[in-house]
């Protein structure tokens, strides 16, 4: 309920180094890792294992076999990029909040509506994105790869994202020497809020180099 325009939107990274991790991370979290297995691993690996395909039937339709090193992940191979663990946000949270409380107003973990999630809080509140990360390499390849729009890329998965963060302006240069500093992660404002349309409905617009 404390969303108001002016705020701004910082942004926690999913992906990359983490003080908490013992190496980087590709920044998948959990959601859409089922659709980048269909897009990423060959065929034979549903076929062998029935437990890992889309009940829905979609196919896999990838070109990587486990161990395969696809270039732009840093030497990562593509079955541990898949399976990178969600990082540890809870701990982050709880340093906002000991810091800040009242300023953070509020929290989206970017999962189940990747960039779009955010508007699942806060009233009347149009959220403007327009200083989005780099997506990391494993959301580049899944896109080159599945041919996807990027608005429906940025509808399923965080695309580096890990959690929104909506905070006073006057603590979000704060916000990001806490995180960073703290938990080696990396952290950027990535918009602000506006006035939404008075319809009792959220909306959120990306922009950037992939378009509106």
């Amino acid at each position: 309920d404390d969303i108001a325009p002016g705020d701004v939107i910082m942004s926690v990274r999913s992906g990359g180094p983490c003080k908490l991790e013992s190496k980087p991370n590709s920044g998948l979290m959990s959601n859409g890792a089922t659709s980048a297995r269909h897009v990423l691993m060959v065929p034979k690996y549903a076929l062998e294992h029935l437990e890992i395909a889309d009940p829905k039937g979609d196919p896999y339709t990838g070109r990587f076999e486990i161990g395969d090193k696809p270039a732009g992940l840093g030497g990562m191979e593509i079955s541990e990029a898949i399976i990178s663990p969600t990082r540890h946000f809870p701990l982050i949270i709880r340093r906002m909040l000991q810091e800040f409380g009242a300023d953070i107003h509020g929290i989206a973990m970017c999962t189940g509506g990747g960039a779009t999630k955010c508007t699942r809080i806060g009233n009347d509140i149009k959220y403007i994105k327009d200083n989005m990360p780099t997506p990391d390499p494993l959301f580049l390849l899944i896109q080159e790869e599945s041919g996807k729009t990027w608005e429906a890329m940025y509808k399923s998965f965080n695309m580096g994202v890990g959690l929104d963060v909506v905070v006073h302006k006057s603590s979000s240069d704060d916000v990001k020497k806490l995180i960073e500093s703290e938990f080696g992660v990396g952290c950027e404002r990535i918009g602000h809020c506006e006035q939404g349309e008075k319809n009792g409905k959220n909306h959120v617009l990306i922009t950037g180099k992939f378009g509106n």
